[in-house]
């Protein structure tokens, strides 16, 4: 995945807003997009109130939220996106919608940006062919809440490119990470260094996921 420094979200709701605190926790700069100012406040709030969360606990300072905040730039402006490095879709799981949404910000977006859905209902592919960079697409599946759960589940499919995918040197947009091979499994943890060695001379199958799955959960369970 090529330098990213601006990131947009689409989808100011519980997961929108989730991942953009991330990504501004991460020191990139992040646009929250919804269509409603109302929308895009309640989003804002929910970002505010999970980072006073975060203080009352003592896991971050005023001095961090105040960077933290600092990242974020909320509107209701797509034109804000269009020098965007990524823009991750994260509406409500409509198809229609977010087959409208992907042809709109195929024609607002440089050429440049990678487009990616965070969809856990669909198949990336079907948005991609939505739009004119196919091989710039990629299903980005963050598990809620994205700012405390560091998995991402990194969805390519048949068109998407190397230079798309994540990278070790793009610790700040995967996490830990884990590529799927487009199936939609649930998947709850792989360190990303097992991920990314493998990842490098075939992709994860569904099977090897699920041989993982049941351990993986039941020490999580009781961690």
């Amino acid at each position: 995945m090529p330098q990213i420094n601006k990131i947009a979200v689409i989808g100011a709701g519980n997961m929108g807003s989730g991942i953009a605190q991330k990504m501004a926790q991460e020191g990139l700069h992040v646009v929250l997009v919804d269509i409603d100012e109302e929308f895009v406040e309640r989003g804002l709030n929910i970002i505010r109130q999970t980072l006073k969360e975060a203080v009352e606990r003592k896991i971050l300072t005023a001095e961090n939220v105040h960077d933290i905040l600092s990242n974020i730039i909320g509107t209701c402006d797509f034109e804000m996106v269009a020098d965007a490095d990524l823009v991750v879709e994260a509406v409500f799981e409509d198809k229609q919608v977010k087959f409208d949404l992907f042809a709109k910000l195929d024609q607002i977006c440089s050429q440049k940006t990678i487009l990616a859905t965070n969809t856990s209902s669909f198949y990336v592919h079907e948005f991609a062919e939505k739009t004119s960079r196919p091989d710039r697409f990629v299903g980005l599946h963050y598990f809620y809440h994205p700012a405390k759960n560091r998995l991402l589940e990194v969805i390519p499919h048949e068109k998407t490119s190397k230079e798309t995918m994540p990278s070790r040197s793009s610790r700040k947009v995967r996490s830990s990470s884990l590529i799927s091979n487009g199936a939609h499994e649930w998947i709850f943890h792989w360190s990303a260094d097992t991920i990314f060695s493998r990842a490098a001379n075939s992709s994860t199958s569904t099977k090897q996921v699920c041989a993982f799955r049941k351990s993986t959960w039941r020490r999580q369970s009781t961690a």
